[in-house]
């Protein structure tokens, strides 16, 4: 009897095609996309085509230490690899693939990567200017989510993804779906409620669900770094940088805490409120865990007037132009 023979690629894309069928999927098509292309990419991985069963733990090392130029991506990869064998060796599994062991089990992504580095980064005034300033470049569904991120603080994967059909316009609430829970109620400034109601009136009748869409709603615009790149350029033309200077990065991650750090200059909304303001349900981390009780919470009306302050803060950084706001930073206290 001839015993079938899977390689360390033919088993990951088998890993793949039941990522549909997991019970949590709203990023298969994304996970899909990261194992194909830093997984299964011959011009990196050495063992593709190696059998599976012999793959050690040796060499899965290698693999990840030549990423570990772009930390990120190492951390990510190792996590990936990990999760990936842990669905390999369970027990209807393991014998068709002829695992004996996991190779991965002792390899983490703090040995591989090294810890993770906090990240402190803001936009002041002059780079909010240059960003709003390029996001009105933009094509209109670019540029629609490029203002909306802005204004709102939540995460792009997020809001992309958000639905009509998750909107309550007359009530300026969306019910933002949280896998294995209930909705996340988030409270919408009156700016960009409007803004919504706008585009709303302005669909075609058979306009898909989606929100932010370059495809009449029916896809989300959630491939962003094209976008973010653009952004990006026309801010760094716009702020003067030139090819010899050296130039800060900034991520959706940096908006979202400038945004945050913002609603706390403002002054009416505590911590945690101004996280559940940007879609955040997170706790006061700065508290240990153990000692934490939930404070009083806001009421959705306070939290709707700092994200309208905060909108006003938007327009009047546009109104004064660059270098004309004191290029405060937003950063933490």
């Amino acid at each position: 009897m001839t015993v079938k023979t899977y390689t360390f690629a033919a088993t990951v894309r088998i890993y793949i095609e039941q990522f549909p069928t997991r019970r949590h999927n709203r990023s298969a098509d994304q996970d899909a996309r990261f194992h194909e292309r830093y997984l299964l990419d011959p011009a990196s991985n050495p063992i593709l085509e190696k059998p599976i069963a012999d793959v050690t733990d040796g060499e899965l090392m290698r693999f990840l230490f030549s990423l570990r130029g772009r930390p990120a991506l190492a951390r990510s990869c190792t996590q990936k690899i990990r999760a990936f064998f842990v669905w390999a060796m369970q027990p209807e599994r393991r014998e068709v693939f002829g695992l004996r062991s996991n190779p991965a089990l002792y390899i983490l992504p703090r040995y591989i990567a090294g810890p993770i580095r906090p990240r402190d980064r803001h936009l002041d005034d002059e780079e909010l200017h240059a960003y709003l300033a390029a996001a009105e470049t933009l094509e209109p569904p670019q540029r629609a989510l490029a203002e909306a991120l802005a204004l709102t603080g939540q995460l792009p994967s997020k809001l992309g993804r958000m639905r009509w059909t998750e909107l309550d316009l007359g009530r300026k609430i969306w019910r933002a779906p949280k896998e294995g829970a209930h909705p996340v109620v988030i409270a919408l400034s009156d700016v960009f409620a409007s803004r919504l109601a706008d585009m709303r009136a302005n669909l075609p009748a058979d306009a898909g669900d989606f929100v932010f869409s370059a495809t009449q709603g029916r896809t989300p615009l959630v491939h962003l770094e094209r976008m973010r790149s653009a952004l990006g350029r026309r801010m760094s033309s716009s702020l003067g940088h030139t090819p010899d200077s050296p130039t800060p990065t900034w991520l959706w991650m940096d908006l979202r805490r400038t945004v945050i750090n913002m609603l706390l200059e403002d002054g009416s909304l505590p911590f945690h409120d101004a996280l559940r303001a940007v879609g955040s349900n997170a706790p006061d981390l700065r508290a240990p865990k153990w000692r934490w009780v939930a404070p009083p919470r806001c009421d959705t009306k306070t939290i709707r007037d700092a994200l309208d302050r905060h909108a006003a803060a938007l327009d009047e950084i546009m109104r004064k132009g660059p270098g004309g706001s004191g290029s405060a930073s937003h950063s933490a206290a």
